[in-house]
């Protein structure tokens, strides 16, 4: 049934590392990792009968995970637990100064474009009750960028963490944020 009383070492880990990119985009991972956030920690055994997988095979994932820092292993009496390192995943600046990591986030994000768009399209009209799209530009100073982009991500935490104590009733929701600035480039391409 998971343990919940086990708390994440980290609120939010910046990642660096292009395995630790690629890991989160995988479909098994990002499952094992809904599994944790919706029951705590969990034995490979446990996450095997939920996931329907044989253990053996859930247990080179967790091991692959825990290798690369994504997750922990426990040990609680006796029993190896397995948990997320944090609940929020972000990029290292320096992540996409090299090539081979900017190669590796454009290959993911092409990959969760996808998958967002065809959950997107599954919705159909729903997706204005339970979602929300747009495209939205913004005339701000540097710093008035830097402290909106602050608040946004500590009312979504806040708000998630509200929600986790409450209980009941909340849905999983996935966000994908891109704010940057626009460049002359960007704008000399607009017809």
């Amino acid at each position: 049934m998971g343990d919940k009383s086990i708390k994440r070492r980290l609120e939010t880990i910046e990642l660096d590392n292009p395995e630790q990119i690629r890991a989160l985009n995988d479909p098994v991972h990002e499952r094992i990792f809904s599994i944790l956030d919706d029951r705590g920690a969990c034995s490979a055994s446990e996450l095997a009968r939920v996931m329907k997988l044989p253990e053996e095979e859930v247990d080179g994932y967790l091991q692959g995970l825990v290798s690369i820092g994504l997750l922990d292993e426990i040990e609680k009496e006796g029993q190896f637990l397995y948990l997320q390192v944090a609940k929020f995943f972000n990029l290292k600046k320096e992540f996409l100064s090299s090539s081979e990591g900017l190669e590796v986030f454009r290959e993911v994000l092409v990959d969760r474009f996808a998958k967002m768009a065809s959950q997107t399209t599954q919705l159909g009209d729903e997706i204005y009750e339970q979602g929300s799209l747009g495209f939205y530009r913004f005339k701000l100073t540097e710093e008035e960028f830097k402290e909106a982009r602050e608040k946004i991500m500590d009312v979504l935490i806040e708000t998630s963490k509200i929600s986790e104590k409450s209980g009941g009733g909340s849905h999983l929701y996935q966000a994908l944020f891109f704010m940057y600035p626009v460049t002359r480039e960007i704008l000399d391409g607009e017809e």
